[in-house]
């Protein structure tokens, strides 16, 4: 009985459904993003070093920006933000994805990594706050549990997939699904605000 009412939270809410498609398919392409990575850098000279700074370079910006992060997604619409933030990490990604594919200097990659940790610092706040928005209050912790099932089965699948893919095509191509999944993420995001922008407009 407690997942069906989980899972009709989808049914609740069309804004809802839509941002849970496209954060679903986003976290199961991230999830594919550290093994593909990790697999295309350790191939290269001093690969285990430079894995260690790309990462950091990703994750210190993340650290630093979520602060001012936070008060931009209290200040503005939090389904453009995340649409944009998706849009710029769909490119970072890709960005990433060519660099690794075409066989390009890796230090190329670090510029991108610091990119997306500012964006994700931008999409984290405005991810948790947007649900409100989404879904009326008493839905709130169904749909909150809903993501929750999908982020833990993204931790599981995701990477598995991505050991696949990096064994049969190589890393590249990991982080080019990644790019694409944040793509998607944001045409979800786009359908989202035009539904918001009716309700918007009606008051």
């Amino acid at each position: 009985m407690r997942n069906q009412s989980i899972f009709n939270t989808l049914s609740l809410s069309e804004k809802f459904k839509w941002f849970f498609l496209g954060q679903t398919v986003s976290l199961f392409g991230s999830a594919m993003t550290p093994v593909s990575l990790a697999f295309a850098i350790l191939k290269v000279k001093q690969g285990q070093h430079l894995l260690g700074y790309i990462l950091a370079a990703a994750v210190l910006p993340n650290i630093l920006m979520l602060v001012i992060g936070g008060s931009i997604a209290d200040r503005y619409r939090r389904d453009k933000l995340i649409r944009l933030s998706n849009l710029g990490s769909g490119c970072s990604q890709m960005g990433i994805a060519i660099i690794v594919l075409a066989g390009g200097n890796p230090y190329t990659i670090f510029p991108l990594a610091i990119i997306n940790g500012i964006l994700g610092a931008f999409t984290s706040p405005a991810m948790r706050g947007i649900i409100p928005e989404l879904v009326e209050r008493k839905h709130i912790k169904q749909a909150n549990s809903l993501l929750n099932l999908s982020r833990s089965a993204s931790k599981i699948v995701g990477p598995a997939l991505a050991g696949t893919l990096v064994a049969i095509f190589g890393g590249g191509w990991g982080i080019a699904i990644d790019a694409v999944s944040f793509f998607i993420a944001s045409i979800f995001m786009t359908h989202i605000s035009h539904v918001l922008n009716k309700i918007h407009s009606n008051f």
